[in-house]
């Protein structure tokens, strides 16, 4: 079994406490021939400390686990009384059965009394260290579920960035060039910013524009591609890459490599509300979506992290196109670490 130095000392200051209260008790009603230094009133008081550690040392664990208070107070009384019946009969042989003997039961009571006080406190810091353990637990969870969902994230973007740098080469060795040049400065952007809780709505706007450049080159005349924000407050933070996937999805959606699509993209901040719009053409032969893909579903889950209750995701059909809608109430943010 190990033992908490820190318990310990909590214990042995409540038991301190146990002995000082029922001290100052005798001194405010001394019995006959009371003497506050006496060999057997200092060997009780030191037995009673025992036997209090000994119980919480020994059973603690069980009392908290199994929760019976009933059993743990009745072992720990029985205890104390025969620890005290001892002391008694080694201080006053002959007289175990005189009266005198009754003036056992309020001392005794008294300490029960100053135990289950103690005890209930000592169960409610219990309780309010667990709950602080338990939310220190649950911010290193989510802090490593981040952490998760951002490995997922870097590999999926780098994997389709690769996937267009060969298409583009097929038809333009130099605009393939500033492809990767570009790609460069958006996987650059991606690490830094892998390490940063937020960034502002400047950096990430910045990157989705870069993003679109490299993606309106990629799909030349196949696509019909436009994007506008209105941004009040550029100094806004909102997690990295957050927006990102959903522009994604209404490229891969409306699926210009096998027919002319129109793919509109509207970013707009007011007063601490963010907007997203995506609106990209059904085609025809289009087969239905079965998943949203790992970019999409970690976004939901890094909204669900950092804006629990504060987001809305709105998609629908309307006249053969696909629109996605993203409400996210920045005044929410909810930091993780």
């Amino acid at each position: 079994m190990k033992f908490n130095l820190k318990q310990i000392l909590q214990l042995f200051l409540f038991m301190l406490l146990v002995i000082l209260c029922f001290q100052a008790l005798l001194l405010l009603f001394p019995p006959e021939g009371f003497s506050l230094l006496s060999p057997y009133r200092l060997l009780g008081g030191f037995v009673v400390c025992n036997v209090i550690l000994y119980h919480n040392l020994s059973f603690n664990r069980y009392f908290r686990t199994l929760k019976n208070y009933f059993r743990y107070f009745a072992i720990l009384s029985l205890s104390l009384l025969i620890s005290w019946g001892a002391l008694y009969l080694l201080s006053n042989p002959g007289s175990a059965f005189s009266g005198s003997a009754v003036n056992l039961l309020p001392s005794f009571a008294v300490v029960i009394f100053f135990f289950v006080s103690g005890l209930l406190m000592n169960k409610i810091y219990l309780n309010m260290a667990g709950k602080g353990n338990y939310l220190e637990n649950q911010v290193i969870m989510k802090q490593l579920e981040l952490d998760h969902l951002k490995n997922q994230l870097n590999p999926h973007f780098l994997f389709n960035s690769l996937n267009n740098v060969a298409a583009t080469m097929q038809v333009d060795t130099e605009l393939a060039l500033n492809y990767i040049y570009t790609l460069s400065s958006l996987l650059r952007y991606q690490v830094e910013s892998s390490d940063k809780e937020s960034v502002t709505l400047a950096e990430e706007n910045f990157f989705i524009e870069s993003f679109l450049g490299i993606e309106e080159v990629r799909l030349g005349d196949r696509c019909d591609l436009s994007f506008d924000s209105e941004i009040s407050n550029s100094g806004e933070r909102i997690p990295p890459m957050l927006l990102q996937p959903f522009v994604e999805r209404a490229i891969r959606q409306s699926n210009c490599l096998s027919s002319k699509a129109v793919i509109k993209i509207h970013l707009q901040e007011k007063d601490k509300e963010l907007f997203l719009f995506t609106k990209g053409t059904i085609p025809s032969n289009a087969p239905k979506v079965q998943s949203n893909g790992i970019g999409i579903e970690n976004a939901v889950r890094r909204l669900e992290m950092f804006y629990p209750s504060s987001h809305r995701i709105i998609h629908q059909q309307v006249n053969g196109f696909f629109e996605t809608s993203l409400f996210i109430d920045l005044k929410s943010y909810k930091r993780i670490s």
